[in-house]
């Protein structure tokens, strides 16, 4: 009788199969996570650090009288600030991806928001209001600097070199315009209301009604032109999430 031979034993040592959940894509999320949530933290860290600074700075003018405004409407004058606004949404957006939230429809647009708005913010400070500009040196100059310089740049490499990927949809960028909108129509009332604006560019007072609007319909338009930049690139580059 002819002899069969039994089959070999599978080697225990064997490589695993790379088509295992262990070893498939989700292997390397905790690592691409954690790349992440260091690079937004350090942005929100900056933005923490701009918006606490510009506020005791704000209400401290106001307190001594040197600016000769109440504080109910330094208040209202601080969060009138484009610059205010986009850090604050910085620091919302980083704040959510340090902590590996998912951010559903109103985040991811407060996110888009918060990119290209940022970009607006440290380009127009550069090229329109830094040079004609004179910030107190010390701690006054640290936190312009960190507001409209740092954060702006931080923010836009961090979102280009880690992502996270795939949250920018066609109904995010549509949603984008709200806060370009409702931003230029309270400028342009309150300042109305009560004679201030927050930018000489914007200001009726010294430009008139119509180079007013202009301006802001051209930050509106600038605004959408990244988002939409942005929505191109989730379509261009893989989806990224975080771990």
């Amino acid at each position: 009788m002819p002899e069969f031979a039994s089959p070999p034993a599978q080697d225990s040592s064997a490589a695993p199969d790379p088509a295992s959940p262990a070893n498939g894509p989700s292997a390397d999320r905790p690592a691409i996570g954690a790349v992440q949530r260091l690079s937004w933290g350090l942005v929100a860290a900056c933005a923490a650090f701009g918006m606490c600074g510009s506020l005791v700075l704000s209400l401290g003018d106001s307190l001594d009288g040197s600016t000769g405004v109440g504080l109910g409407p330094t208040l209202v004058r601080y969060v009138s600030f484009f610059t205010i606004l986009t850090n604050l949404a910085v620091l919302i957006a980083a704040t959510s991806f340090l902590l590996g939230g998912r951010p559903g429809p109103v985040l991811r647009v407060l996110t888009l928001n918060a990119v290209t708005g940022i970009v607006i913010t440290g380009v127009v400070h550069w090229f329109l209001l830094r040079p004609i500009s004179e910030t107190p040196p010390g701690v006054p100059a640290l936190v312009d600097t960190v507001q409209h310089i740092v954060v702006p740049l931080l923010t836009a490499v961090v979102w280009i070199v880690v992502g996270p990927r795939g949250h920018v949809r066609g109904r995010t960028v549509l949603g984008s315009l709200l806060f370009p909108l409702a931003y230029l129509v309270w400028t342009l009332a309150h300042g109305t209301a009560t004679g201030w604006y927050p930018y000489p560019f914007i200001d009726v007072a010294v430009v008139g009604y119509a180079d007013a609007l202009h301006a802001g319909i051209v930050i509106l338009v600038i605004m959408e032109i990244l988002a939409c930049g942005c929505w191109l690139r989730e379509r261009l580059t893989p989806a990224g999430r975080l771990a």
